[in-house]
This record gives C-alpha cells, sequence and structure tokens, in this order.
C-alpha cells in the first residue's frame, strides 16, 4: 500500500536520496553496490517500506537505521524485522506508543483537510499497526560500528545530546555527515528532559570536530537542503559561552517545554539554564 502522495523524494547526492515525511521530518536512503541503508524512519504514518524497495528495488537487501529514539525518527520502525539504534536510546523504540498518544499523534498528523492524510485514512487496516507494534529485533549499536553497503561505507559516531543515545553516520566517500537532529541549521532541541547537559553535548561536539577534515555537508533530520559543515565550529563556539556565561538566550516555548534559545550561524539552540554542566 504505497502512498506516493505522502512522501517527496529527492536524489541529493549520488544513490543518496531524501525522503521528505509530509514536512515533518527528513529521511535518508542511500545505496551501495550490495546493500542500502534507511537512516531513519520518519513517523511511519505511510508506507514507507514500499517506497524503499521502488526507490532501490526488491533484490538490494535494506538495512535501517534510527540517529535517535524520537517518534518523528523512529515512528516507522515497525515496518522492517530488524533496525539499529544507539544503545542508549533502545528504551525509547522498545514499546509502543500508549494508545491515547497514538490517537492524539494521528489527529495532529493526519488532519482531515489534508488530501494526502485522508487518502492514508482510507487505509485503516495499514494505520491500525502505526506505533502499536515495534521490530521483531532492536540492536543496539555504539561508536565504531560500521555499516559496509559494498563500495560505500557508513561509520557510526556517538553523539549525546539531543537524547542520550544520538548517532550520526559518516559517508568518507560521499563527505557527507548524516546528523540526525544533533547538528544542522534548524532549531536543535537541547532542553527535553532526556537531553544531556550542554557540557556533555559540547564533548559530543568537539569530539565530531576531530572528524571535520572527512565531511563537507550535513544532512540531517528535517531539511532536504544539506547544511555546511562550517556550521559545526560555530555551534561549539556558541555552546561553550553559554556554558561559561559569555552568552545567553531569550526565553523560549516549544510544545515539549520551555527554554532558553540563542541563535548562532543560521541555526537556533533550545537549552535550559539549570542543565549546562
Amino acid at each position: 500500500m504505497a502512498i506516493p502522495t505522502w512522501y517527496r523524494t529527492r536524489e541529493v547526492l549520488a544513490s543518496t536520496w531524501a525522503i521528505d515525511d509530509h514536512g515533518h521530518d527528513v529521511m535518508w536512503l542511500l545505496r551501495g553496490a550490495e546493500r542500502a541503508l534507511l537512516v531513519d524512519t520518519g513517523f511511519g504514518v505511510s508506507d514507507l517500506a514500499a517506497l524503499a524497495t521502488e526507490i532501490m528495488g526488491a533484490s538490494l537487501p535494506l538495512i535501517v537505521a534510527n540517529t535517535h529514539g524520537h517518534h518523528d525518527h523512529a515512528g516507522g520502525n515497525w515496518q522492517f524485522p530488524r533496525v539499529y539504534i544507539g544503545a542508549e536510546d533502545v528504551a525509547m523504540v522498545n514499546q509502543p506508543m500508549p494508545e491515547e498518544a497514538r490517537q492524539a499523534a494521528m489527529q495532529r498528523l493526519l488532519p482531515s483537510e489534508d488530501a494526502a492524510a485522508r487518502e492514508l485514512l482510507a487505509h485503516g487496516s495499514f494505520l491500525e499497526k502505526w506505533a502499536a507494534t515495534v521490530p521483531a529485533e532492536i540492536v543496539p549499536i555504539r561508536e565504531g560500528f560500521v555499516f559496509d553497503l559494498g563500495g560505500r561505507v557508513l561509520e557510526v559516531i556517538a553523539v549525546p545530546g539531543h537524547t542520550p543515545g544520538s548517532l550520526c553516520l559518516l559517508d568518507r566517500q560521499a563527505r557527507a555527515l548524516f546528523s540526525g537532529d544533533d547538528v544542522h541549521s534548524g532549531d536543535i532541541w537541547m532542553h527535553l528532559d532526556h537531553s544531556t547537559t550542554l557540557s556533555e553535548y559540547l564533548r559530543s561536539l568537539r569530539h565530531l570536530l576531530s572528524y571535520q577534515d572527512a565531511f563537507d555537508r550535513l544532512l540531517w533530520g528535517h531539511s532536504m537542503d544539506p547544511a555546511p559543515a562550517s556550521l559545526l565550529p560555530t555551534l561549539v563556539a556558541a555552546v561553550e559561552g553559554l556554558i561559561e556565561g559569555r552568552l545567553a538566550g531569550e526565553p523560549w516555548q516549544t510544545f515539549a517545554g520551555d527554554g532558553l534559545r540563542y541563535d548562532f550561524c543560521a541555526g537556533k539552540l533550545i537549552y535550559r539554564a539549570d542543565r549546562l554542566c
């Protein structure tokens, strides 16, 4: 049950497709000579597995990995038999969404005035499974794990911050870093209850800096347009300034809680004053 009107796809780099999840998030599909890799699964309300097969072909084995465990990046995990995720985020994806939260999310994601949403709702049997099941196997991974696609290798780098188990995937051949929600030019949420302190996040960012000669662009979780790698040192400087008290944000509200917002370069960092160290 592929619903092409829900997803929008674009080949951003050679053998690298961005999949826009109806404006909610972005997933990445990578082709190697022997295997394909799907980075994140979005909300999972439409048939992502069918779309991946349509792009890659049925003969190419598909590996699925999450950059972190939030529902907008791991909600489609239920469509796949095995999913790899950072060990510290396993608990987030190892249980189905509570029914009350599931129904509230459906109302928000599938408004009746949206034509693509109406098309999805007409296939109720598919949505009955959404967020109510988990993959048959969830595989915890840590820094140093490698996805070998055949002529194309993705290296796992642990980046605790947005979530404790957040991961980035480095593609040296494409000179690209798949950075999830941890490093990008949008709103970086560090004010969540399970986000790390800014000090731990800074250690993660400095660790990423040791790889900066290996990538030129950031392919992240909420835009089909890559962000420049030059954003990373600017973000590091901003976090250092906030921790040291040389910089300060302004009060900011989100649906997931309040915090302070500091604008850096093309992005915004949302954090909590009581979680600096």
